[in-house]
């Protein structure tokens, strides 16, 4: 068969890409990092029969050829891209291709996903995509295929081949090591979906073979953490010691501030930059959201830490718990430059679909919309407890128009030169990329 994995792009609608800095009342600014071309589609495309046709595109960059003679179409989304991945399956179906919808959005509501699929894979994929091959070539295709376990990540090969599917290269390029987040915070759309709370690893062998094929010196791990399993975390970091790669990666305040042998193995292996999500400068918040992983009193004696070992360090904040008043954003703005993060992303709460957080909004009649093109970090759909819709939405952009002001994106990048190269770069691009779409929102 002829099969084509699409990812589709949140900001288009119809088949033309609107601005949202324009077109809606936020800006991408506090949106997280998409990384390109989109891993589920390629981990997919490794794990196909080869006696398939295989084509891999990415809605934001190509042109989706809804003529091209796909005999299926497989179509992964988030709740942001629901809606265009909506509208595309509705026209490959209405030309007769079968398409099969998936992703953290379908896996959360597949009742409404099925109304615009032949069929709904609910959970991880990459077990059940090959039976859902060989059930459509025996006309034996199910609505729903709902994955019972776990995905044994060993399954997985090295995704080398898989990404010369696609001309377009996001920088930094793509790999993933480990899967699962067992924090379980409430609002978070990852760790809440089926068995996302079992963290797995892939064989260190299989991650080093894939980093050392990557066209790119420097790459990201875009696990939720890295270092849910030091040991781990140490074993890959040693492995890649030779591999002559920069690369970023996530994680947890409680490991990092006490495993120096996992930071030394880390900068001897290339690590530059680290995310941690920080979410707020208040403990009672952290607490709140079941982060059991972070301390806020640590966080300026951590990032110290990473400093030291040459890391530059990316935090994300989040606005509008119900434990935010209007002061947090002066709060969280004296946090960021007393801890001295390298950058920050500002994201607004969002009550994603299959979280607990919006089952607890939606009983409670807080939600201030479904329009599923808002649920990206950027707009506030629900009603904050002690705050405007409009207070939170400026208090959140205020934040980040202060950060990033041209002054201090100076005295940032002035500052990170002594990490080195690779932080520097980092900081740098980062640092214009926020800036730009901030100003933007003048």
């Amino acid at each position: 068969m002829n099969i084509g994995f699409i990812y589709p792009d949140p900001l288009k609608h119809n088949g033309h890409r609107k601005n949202k800095i324009t077109d809606t009342d936020s800006s991408i600014i506090f949106s997280n990092i998409a990384y390109r071309p989109n891993l589920t589609l390629l981990n997919l495309a490794a794990v196909t029969p080869e006696n398939h046709t295989i084509s891999v595109l990415d809605d934001t960059i190509d042109k989706i050829p809804m003529d091209n003679g796909f005999d299926v179409v497989a179509i992964t989304s988030m709740t942001n891209n629901i809606q265009r991945a909506y509208e595309l399956a509705d026209g490959f179906r209405s030309l007769g291709t079968k398409v099969v919808l998936g992703g953290w959005h379908p896996s959360a509501l597949p009742n409404e996903a099925i109304q615009h699929a032949d069929a709904v894979v609910i959970g991880e994929g990459e077990e059940l995509w090959p039976q859902v091959l060989l059930d459509m070539e025996n006309n034996k295709l199910d609505r729903f295929y709902q994955q019972q376990h776990p995905v044994d990540l060993s399954i997985i090969p090295a995704i080398i081949q898989e990404r010369k599917l696609t001309q377009h290269k996001s920088f930094p390029e793509a790999v993933e090591a480990t899967r699962g987040c067992p924090v379980g915070c409430k609002f978070c759309s990852a760790t809440n979906r089926a068995y996302y709370r079992i963290h797995r690893t892939r064989p260190v062998d299989t991650v080093v073979t894939e980093v050392q094929h990557l066209s790119q010196k420097y790459f990201a791990f875009v696990d939720s953490s890295l270092t849910y399993n030091p040991r781990y975390a140490r074993v890959l970091f040693q492995a890649l010691i030779d591999s002559n790669k920069h690369f970023a990666c996530s994680a947890n305040i409680n490991v990092i501030e006490r495993d120096d042998k996992l930071l030394q193995l880390g900068a001897e292996a290339g690590l530059t930059q680290i995310f941690m999500g920080l979410e707020s400068p208040s403990q009672i918040t952290i607490d709140s959201i079941g982060k059991k992983t972070h301390t806020v009193s640590n966080y300026k004696t951590v990032i110290k830490k990473l400093h030291d070992y040459g890391f530059s360090v990316l935090g994300f904040f989040m606005f509008g718990f119900d434990t935010d008043t209007p002061q947090v954003f002066d709060e969280t703005l004296d946090l960021m430059y007393d801890t001295e993060v390298d950058m920050a992303g500002c994201c607004i709460l969002t009550p994603f679909p299959g979280t607990p957080l919006f089952d607890e909004f939606d009983k409670n009649g807080r939600l201030l919309s479904k329009d599923w093109s808002k649920y990206y970090e950027g707009s506030v759909v629900f009603r904050p407890k002690h705050m405007t819709p409009e207070q939170l939405l400026e208090g959140a952009y205020q934040v980040a128009k202060s950060f990033y002001s041209v002054k201090n994106i100076m005295h940032r990048l002035f500052r990170s030169l002594h990490c080195g190269f690779y932080p520097f770069l980092s900081v740098a691009r980062g640092s214009y990329s926020y800036y730009r779409w901030v100003n933007q929102l003048n």
